[in-house]
């Protein structure tokens, strides 16, 4: 169920074109990180702020990336991972859990 606040907004769009539910903006404050966790299904990240000490983390698979601002990213969060801001701004993603 889309908020009517975002009805007829690039949010709505989004959300329709990438068949997304329980979409949220995340905030990551500077010199801040995540618990490492999984999620019961794959994400869609599109980062809308970010810097080049923010970074994505899957320890157990030995992975690090960097989601450049401008790009779509599917994610299989099934698997253990966490974020990092190192940076010395906040970052910001719009996700999205992503049904197939």
């Amino acid at each position: 169920v889309l908020n009517n606040f975002f009805n007829n907004t690039i949010v709505e769009k989004i959300i329709k074109d990438y068949n997304l539910y329980r979409s949220r903006l995340l905030q990551l404050n500077y010199k801040e990180c995540y618990s490492v966790h999984k999620d019961l299904e794959k994400r869609i990240h599109i980062p809308i702020k970010t810097n080049s000490k923010s970074f994505m983390v899957f320890p157990e698979d030995n992975e690090i990336h960097y989601l450049q601002e401008g790009n779509v990213y599917l994610v299989d969060t099934t698997h253990y991972h966490t974020f990092l801001n190192g940076g010395k701004e906040e970052r910001i993603h719009f996700v999205g859990g992503y049904v197939q």
